[in-house]
C-alpha cells in the first residue's frame, strides 16, 4: 500500500475515534468510508497524482480527504435514513451524522480551505441542488429518462466541491475540465448500481429509482 494512502487512513481512523459519537456509528462510518465510499475517500489523492509536485500538497489533500468524506459519509447517510424513513433509531443516527459529523467536518474543511469565497459560494449551491433534487418520489416527478438522470445525478453533485477545493489546494494548471467530465459518466454508472442495490427499499418507500420510473 502506498505510503500516502497509508497516513491518510490513519488519520481517519485516528479522527473517527475521537468523534463523540457511539461505538456502532463509529463502526457504520468507517465501514463506509473504507468501502462503500472509499472513491470519495480517495480521490483527492487520485487528482494530486496528475500533478508534477505532489509532494507540496500532499499535507493539505490529506486534511481536505478527511474532513470531505466525513462529509459526503454524512450526507449519503442521512440521505439513506430519508429515503427509507426514520424511525427512533435512525433519529438518533439523523442527530449524530449531522450535529456531529456533518459539523465537524465543516469545521475542518474551513480550516483546510480557509475563507476563500468562490470555494464557499460554489459549496453553497451545490449542496441546493443536492438537497432540493433529493426529495422526488417516482409519482410526483415528471420528465423524460434525460431529465431523470439529471436529477438522480443531482444527488452526487458534491464531488463539484471537491474539484473546486483541489483547484485551491493544488496551484497548477490541470485539466479540470477533463477531470470532472470523468467523474460526471463515473456517476452514471454508480447511480445506476446504487438504484439497483436499493430497488425493494426504494419501490417500498416509493422514491425516485431509475428501474422503478422508467420501468
Amino acid at each position: 500500500m502506498r505510503d500516502d494512502i497509508k497516513r491518510l487512513n490513519k488519520r481517519i481512523k485516528e479522527e473517527i475515534l475521537i468523534l463523540p459519537v457511539r461505538q456502532c456509528t463509529k463502526d457504520s462510518l468507517e465501514k463506509a468510508i473504507f468501502g462503500s465510499l472509499s472513491f470519495y475517500t480517495y480521490l483527492p489523492l487520485d487528482i494530486l497524482d496528475t500533478t508534477k509536485d505532489r509532494e507540496c500538497y500532499l499535507a493539505k489533500t490529506i486534511d481536505l480527504s478527511l474532513y470531505a468524506i466525513l462529509y459526503v459519509a454524512s450526507v449519503v447517510f442521512t440521505d439513506k435514513l430519508f429515503d427509507h424513513q426514520m424511525n427512533i433509531k435512525s433519529h438518533k443516527l439523523f442527530v449524530e451524522y449531522n450535529f456531529f459529523i456533518k459539523e465537524y467536518a465543516v469545521r475542518g474543511l474551513q480550516e483546510t480551505i480557509g475563507s476563500e469565497s468562490k470555494f464557499w459560494m460554489s459549496f453553497d449551491a451545490l449542496k441546493y441542488k443536492l438537497f432540493a433534487n433529493s426529495s422526488f418520489t417516482n409519482h410526483d416527478f415528471n420528465g423524460g429518462e434525460e431529465e431523470l438522470f439529471i436529477k438522480l445525478l443531482n444527488k452526487s453533485s458534491l464531488i463539484g466541491a471537491y474539484i473546486s477545493a483541489m483547484q485551491i489546494i493544488v496551484q497548477e494548471e490541470l485539466e479540470w475540465d477533463k477531470i470532472l467530465d470523468a467523474l460526471n459518466k463515473f456517476h452514471k454508472a454508480f447511480q445506476l448500481v446504487d438504484d439497483y442495490e436499493d430497488l425493494i427499499e426504494d419501490a417500498k418507500n416509493d422514491q425516485l429509482n431509475y428501474y422503478l420510473y422508467v420501468g
